[in-house]
């Protein structure tokens, strides 16, 4: 059995897109996400199959990734600030640089992901999967909710920058964060 096609099926008004499979839906051929593109911000991505795929760079912001799955994707330097990603599938995931201030990742798998120099300030990681991920240079802030387990560890190996805002400071032996 092949694996399920990525398309695009329309899901509101006259121009905008979802990119997942859409086995009830008009289907359409495959289309691919091009940098150049601004339809990327406040873009519904809901249970989208990114997977593998080279997003680094593009505009993110406000767009619903709830239930995708992101899983080894890059997405370094990219804007996804207020982006909703609950429940996504970020395992392995590479989010280096990326502007992630308010966006709710609630549940989210990032096991594994490398999420260096991002900005997470006012960011929602409450539930969400973080063991082995790469979190040095991360900037949060005292609205950043990280995961019950993690959040000690977190503020150990922070430092303060500004009032209301920290860096996780580089370890020794690695730059994972033990949970």
């Amino acid at each position: 059995m092949e694996p399920p096609v990525d398309t695009l099926r329309h899901v509101g008004p006259p121009g905008q897109a979802q990119a997942g499979t859409a086995p009830n839906d008009e289907e359409l051929p495959y289309v691919p996400i091009r940098p150049s593109s601004s339809a990327e911000r406040g873009a519904d991505y809901r249970d989208a199959n990114l997977s593998q795929r080279d997003l680094g760079g593009m505009n993110f912001g406000r767009a619903i990734f709830a239930g995708a799955n992101l899983s080894g994707a890059i997405l370094s330097r990219a804007n996804m600030a207020g982006a909703i990603l609950v429940d996504a599938n970020l395992r392995d995931a590479q989010l280096v640089r990326v502007n992630a201030m308010s966006a709710l990742f609630i549940r989210a798998d990032l096991r594994d992901a490398d999420l260096s120099w991002a900005n997470l300030s006012g960011a929602d990681l409450s539930e969400a999967l973080l063991m082995d991920a790469v979190l040095v240079g991360v900037t949060w802030s005292t609205q950043t909710v990280w995961p019950g387990e993690v959040r000690g560890n977190v503020e150990r190996i922070s430092r303060r920058i500004g009032p209301e805002t920290w860096i996780i400071l580089p370890m020794e032996a690695d730059d994972r964060v033990s949970v």
